[in-house]
């Protein structure tokens, strides 16, 4: 998934031939030596009988994350990074008759989208008689998406958000080569 994290695999009393494995942290939220101590700690339960794994509590997941909430924070990363095209990416995907979150489900976890729904979204416009504008809808999903996973991924920054994304639906959806005629004189 692209995700780095440090791991303890021990087996407890109980499970003497099953391995447990246990996530300890994210490799961009500890350091090493903070990873060997929390370690250390997890193999000292162990020795003393415990199941460090079994014991820890089920996690409490924040409010799933939206196929718009994750438009919306990509239409506010690109004004924050000044992109002149962030008002036409913007009624792409949100706010324009045939928009791609109404196609692709508002609601929906964007990990739940498949390339189906991009296909059958982008081929509506094609479909159409609007070529071109299939294209660049196509191209406004993928860089979403492929921003979803590299903002998660991105140890530069303090708070990320993790969007559930392990791969771009968009990655099997080529470009139409034919949309974008170059040209072959200069005026």
């Amino acid at each position: 998934s692209g995700r780095k994290t440090y791991v303890v695999r021990y087996r407890a009393r109980d499970a003497k031939r099953t391995q447990r494995k246990m996530v300890l942290a994210r490799c961009s939220d500890m350091t090493p030596d903070q990873a060997r101590a929390l370690a250390r700690k997890v193999f000292a339960q162990v020795a003393e009988g415990g199941d460090p794994a079994a014991e820890r509590p089920p996690v409490k997941h924040a409010a799933a994350k939206t196929v718009e909430q994750m438009f919306m924070a990509y239409v506010a990363h690109m004004r924050a990074k000044g992109r002149a095209s962030a008002t036409e990416v913007e009624r792409a995907l949100l706010k324009a008759k045939n928009n791609a979150a109404d196609a692709l489900g508002r609601e929906k976890a964007p990990a739940e989208v498949t390339p189906m729904e991009i296909v059958d979204y982008v081929a509506g416009i094609f479909r159409a008689g609007h070529r071109g504008a299939a294209d660049k809808h196509r191209s406004y999903v993928a860089s979403a998406f492929q921003w979803a996973i590299e903002s998660a991924n991105d140890y530069t920054v303090a708070e990320r958000q993790d969007w559930g994304l392990t791969a771009n639906p968009t990655s099997g959806v080529p470009r139409d080569q034919g949309a974008v005629k170059t040209r072959d004189r200069n005026l």
